[in-house]
């Protein structure tokens, strides 16, 4: 990882501040045996380093150590104020996390939207799907009435014309009430939809501030999804409605088939 060179900077001048703080506490004196009495001993507690210099050249570098300390210090305090929360870049830093976090949410309210009305769009396939079976099992059932109609007919022995008539309209009546509910189920009701190209072209023209940032084209796509679940949830609901009238009259017309049969062997037996 790269280390700016500003901290490397303030890593200098703090070995620098630490160097200089240091000096008072070192140990000056002579050695013995030379002649210089302005060469100076810095005595550390391991060992000896020899600096051959003048004191008040050394008291000269702290007094600068000092200074350059104090600034250090002054640029430091100056740099803590400025990253409090109240300046203009820890402001900015802010506005521009609300306006990421205002993406986010919105761009996930799109996505979640998109999966309602896509999942809407597969609970339509699957209700017109179930209509479809229904028809199919009304013809079935139908043919199979029919057949056993004309077979009772030609053999109805002590059984009445009008009371083979009432049976078997009964159970034609409550089949083909099955068969309109269930086409009712597939009809194609009015619902909104997308706007079309050239009204969301013009209105992006006409109100184009209110599409500047992601936040604010999802928050219309959002909208959008909004009105258009609403109406095809409702259509849904009919169909669904439509399709349960036409399941229980499929029942019906099976247990209307179980009564009369039950009816004729008492009325022949």
């Amino acid at each position: 990882m790269k280390v700016p060179a500003s901290d490397l900077w303030r890593q200098a001048l703090i070995m620098l501040r630490t160097w200089i703080f240091s000096l008072p506490f070192f140990h000056f004196g002579t050695r013995a045996g030379d002649h210089d009495s302005n060469t100076v001993i810095i005595k550390y507690p391991d060992y000896n380093l020899r600096l051959y210099d003048h004191c008040d050249k050394i008291i000269l570098i702290q007094w600068i150590g000092g200074a350059l300390m104090f600034s250090w210090n002054i640029i430091d305090r100056f740099q803590m104020i400025k990253e409090k929360p109240g300046c203009s870049d820890a402001g900015n830093t802010e506005k521009e996390q609300v306006a990421q976090l205002q993406n986010d949410c919105y761009g996930y309210m799109a996505d979640f939207a998109r999966l309602i009305y896509e999942n809407e769009e597969r609970r339509e396939d699957s209700l017109i799907q179930q209509a479809s079976h229904m028809q199919t099992a009304f013809s079935f059932v139908i043919a199979a009435v029919f057949m056993v109609a004309a077979i009772v007919v030609d053999n109805r022995g002590v059984l009445s014309l009008e009371y083979l008539l009432l049976a078997f309209s009964c159970i034609t009546a409550t089949l083909m009430f099955s068969l309109f509910s269930a086409t009712m189920a597939q009809n194609r009701t009015k619902r909104d939809d997308f706007p079309k190209v050239n009204i969301i072209k013009q209105k992006i023209i006409d109100e184009y501030e209110n599409f500047v940032t992601p936040a604010q084209r999802s928050k219309y796509l959002v909208d959008t999804y909004e009105i258009m679940h609403i109406s095809y949830a409702a259509s849904n609901d009919k169909r669904r409605h439509w399709v349960m009238i036409s399941m229980w009259s499929f029942y019906a017309s099976l247990a209307q088939c179980i009564f009369w049969f039950i009816i004729t062997l008492c009325k022949i037996l």
